[in-house]
């Protein structure tokens, strides 16, 4: 049987993930798949939110939490946790028997401030320049500049741990993990950041 992710696609998507870190495989999932989840996650995360002591990413002026996903067996979707797509993909950039260490939400709750993230890379530690660990991204609503998408930087795969803020005072007021500001304006003009809209349904990686 021929495999429903052809060799000629996975070379093209591995050719773009060490050339430009990142790709974005539409219709990859199903949105109904993709709705039962939300339809648990959303209500939680409005709870969570305020629960006291909750922990945000980069301040609470940004609204941004981190939620784990659901245990409930009957929203384990197989092109959720070991998508057909996906899959083959990880298992040429790392290896045969890709490994998950690590399954949480990245949740942007919009607050008064409308204040977003700094951009930044999310390893502070020094790592190798070649594809060691994956980062999947799994939209469970279409993702706008309004209601908060990720924003992704072609080709930084290879330089954020150079071009970060790697600890506190390094760069005025920035936070650790932050893109120092001058770099990040000479990045602008060789490759600015990739377009913030993503449908529900998507998968959207990188190294």
């Amino acid at each position: 049987m021929e495999p429903i992710f052809k060799n000629e696609l996975l070379a093209s998507s591995i050719k773009h993930l060490h050339a430009s870190g990142v790709i974005v495989l539409e219709n990859a999932i199903d949105v109904k798949h993709v709705d039962a989840l939300n339809a648990v996650l959303a209500p939680q995360a409005k709870e969570l939110v305020n629960a006291p002591g909750r922990h945000f990413n980069f301040g609470a002026e940004t609204g941004n939490i981190n939620q784990a996903p659901p245990s409930d067996e009957g929203l384990m979707f197989p092109d959720i946790w070991v998508n057909q797509f996906v899959m083959p993909t990880l298992a040429a950039m790392l290896g045969p028997e890709p490994v998950l260490q690590y399954a949480s939400g990245n949740t942007a709750i919009q607050t008064p401030s409308n204040i977003c993230q700094p951009v930044h890379s999310d390893i502070d530690f020094p790592h190798p320049k070649f594809p060691f660990s994956m980062v999947v991204n799994i939209p469970l609503v279409d993702m706008t500049i309004e209601n908060g998408a990720l924003e992704v930087w072609p080709g930084t795969h290879l330089t954020t741990f150079e071009n970060q803020v790697l600890e506190s005072g390094q760069s005025g007021e920035l936070p650790v993990r932050a893109i120092i500001p001058e770099l990040l304006q000479l990045r602008k003009a060789v490759c600015p950041l990739l377009g913030r809209s993503y449908p529900k349904g998507v998968s959207l990686f990188g190294t």
